[in-house]
């Protein structure tokens, strides 16, 4: 009986557009040779991977979701491989390996369940006649019955809880190496914890003890040591989790640094799907206190940006942005000038459907192919209306709105009408809500009058866009005064902004800040040069935080230039606008 940390395993990956074979396609496969009793060694394992892409047929469209998932650039499909050349290439390390182990060859998949069939379906194809060569054991089956509390057991969570690290990229080079490490590790708790030794003894103990029910997952053992939750101060700052290895994972903001990362860790909780991913690594924890919440949600926002934390997915800067527009909104680039004078935008907001609705209202544009009504409307092809329905509502639109206008239509016209079709919504809505509308209007059947309410909504959101990137400039060189909770007036957080950075002040008064903001001075042209993602979200987030001290009922004030001094109520109806 050949014990489990000599067997000779092949640890394996596929990448497919879809889990059941019947209607997705294998485009990626990888496989190593590995032992468990040899030291992991990341990147020799690295180097022995044998890892393919697979040839697909010349009418398969492979899905844009799975190539942002993989990252898989169109020059590497050069290289693909034939399903029978790649079958042939696995059989023989298959018969390799069953030939080091006295006849069998375990393949070791993190979710058999996704794999498997694809590996069936290729044994089927091309070598009917042959008994199929491998054992297949499951890694996740392994995982949920020695830790049933871990919150998640996906391949990136329990490698990262054992303390390995995978890309953000599925590909299966990393998938293979990082089954490999989890197998590396798992026999030898297996031995340790359930005194497992020998290959028949796993695949008996797999078949006599029975998965985790539901009710025990729901009862999670969290790997973050308890004793660092109890001694967090009640106080706003930065926290950041780790794994193991002291990778980092998260970086999070707090009014309340115990309070909130305390309630990761409830019984109740409700999380998203990728922070149980984290929380099923996160060991380890650090805090930064600071003066006030805004503080902490600024440096937040710039700490993810210089770290670039795995599971910090919204103020990530990965390949976002800024542009600057024309004034007709056909083109853009990175850097402001006279000819792109509109913005900053980040580059996730797109002007394209407004541009080309300003050239249909102009008169420009009076054929409407489906990639046109597409694009101007912003919508997937399966969710258009028909031609006759969008042309009707865009007749409905012109009459009500174009009728009596001076030609032609121009950023000045968006601006007005963006300024009447926010104020007939109601105007606190905010920017989330309409996305989610505009999501909600696609699952719905198209009429002229959706087609009419459509190009409000692209207009108001254009409008809305254009004013937040002005009010973001003017933010960009100011000051800032607010009260601390329960504090006097004379007792207050200050912060100034100079070229979009912060410089935060305490126990002074706007008042008692030198002169004013230092670049007040400063044109609108001059602010946007120094523009960047970082910037943008920065002033993002203190446009929100300002909405929360007016709603906490503290005073605030807004200092742009030496004559202009912004209340707490005047803030409080311009903050409705942006």
């Amino acid at each position: 009986m050949k014990k489990l940390n000599k067997l000779a395993v092949l640890t394996l990956d596929c990448q497919a557009t879809h889990s059941n074979p019947a209607i997705g396609y294998l485009a990626e496969i990888g496989w190593v040779k590995t032992q468990a009793n040899h030291t992991f060694d990341h990147e020799m394992t690295t180097e022995n991977v044998e890892s393919h892409l697979v040839k697909v047929g010349k009418n398969v469209r492979i899905p844009k979701q799975f190539l942002r998932m993989t990252g898989i650039k169109p020059e590497e499909w050069k290289d693909a491989l034939s399903k029978k050349v790649v079958w042939q290439k696995l059989y023989r390390m298959a018969k390799r390996t069953s030939s080091e182990n006295r006849g069998i060859c375990p393949a070791v998949i993190h979710f058999s369940r996704y794999e498997e069939p694809y590996l069936k379906l290729l044994h089927q194809e091309f070598a009917p006649n042959i008994e199929f060569p491998f054992t297949v054991l499951c890694t996740h089956e392994i995982i949920s019955r020695l830790y049933p509390g871990l919150p998640r057991k996906s391949l990136r969570a329990a490698a990262g809880f054992l303390g390995f690290s995978l890309p953000n990229l599925r590909r299966s080079l990393h998938h293979v190496v990082a089954t490999a490490f989890i197998w590396n590790h798992i026999v030898r708790i297996l031995e340790e914890q359930e005194k497992i030794v020998a290959f028949e003894e796993l695949r008996d103990w797999l078949r006599n003890t029975p998965p985790p029910t539901l009710s025990k997952q729901r009862a999670r053992d969290y790997p973050m040591e308890k004793a660092l939750l109890k001694q967090l101060p009640d106080e706003p700052g930065i926290y950041r989790m780790y794994r193991s290895t002291g990778d980092l994972l998260y970086i999070g903001k707090a009014k309340s640094l115990k309070h909130r990362v305390n309630s990761y860790f409830q019984k109740k909780c409700r999380h998203a799907e990728h922070i149980l991913e984290m929380l099923s690594q996160a060991q380890n924890l650090s805090t930064t206190v600071t003066q006030t919440a805004l503080e902490a949600a600024v440096r937040e926002s710039d700490d993810i940006k210089r770290q670039s934390p795995p599971y910090n997915r919204a103020l990530q800067p990965s390949e976002r942005q800024i542009y600057f527009y024309s004034k007709d909104f056909k083109s853009h680039q990175t850097e402001p000038n006279i000819q792109h004078p509109v913005g900053p935008f980040p580059s996730n907001i797109k002007m394209e459907s407004l541009a080309k609705l300003i050239d249909v209202l102009n008169g420009k544009i009076r054929k409407f192919s489906p990639r046109l009504i597409e694009t101007i409307l912003d919508i997937l092809p399966e969710h258009a209306p028909e031609k006759e329905c969008f042309e009707s509502g865009l007749e409905a639109f012109k009459k009500e709105y174009c009728a009596h206008r001076e030609m032609p239509i121009n950023v000045r016209h968006v601006m007005k009408w963006g300024t009447q079709f926010w104020q007939e919504k109601l105007i606190e809505q905010e920017l989330e809500k309409e996305i989610k509308e505009a999501e909600e209007d696609q699952e719905e059947g198209w009429t002229p009058e959706r087609v009419f309410k459509a190009q409000k909504r692209i207009i108001r959101m254009g409008s809305f866009q254009i004013r937040r990137s002005r009010w973001f400039c003017r933010l960009s060189e100011s000051s800032i005064s607010w009260s601390k909770p329960n504090g006097s007036e004379e007792d207050k957080h200050v912060l100034i902004f100079e070229k979009g950075a912060t410089n935060f002040r305490y126990r002074n008064p706007l008042s008692g800040v030198a002169g004013s903001p230092p670049g007040h001075k400063k044109t609108l042209l001059q602010r946007q040069s120094y523009f960047d993602i970082a910037t943008y979200d920065r002033m993002r987030i203190v446009t929100t935080e300002m909405r929360r001290i007016i709603q906490e009922g503290r005073n605030i004030e807004l200092k742009l230039h030496p004559g202009n001094t912004l209340n707490k109520e005047q803030l409080q109806k311009i903050l409705k606008w942006v």
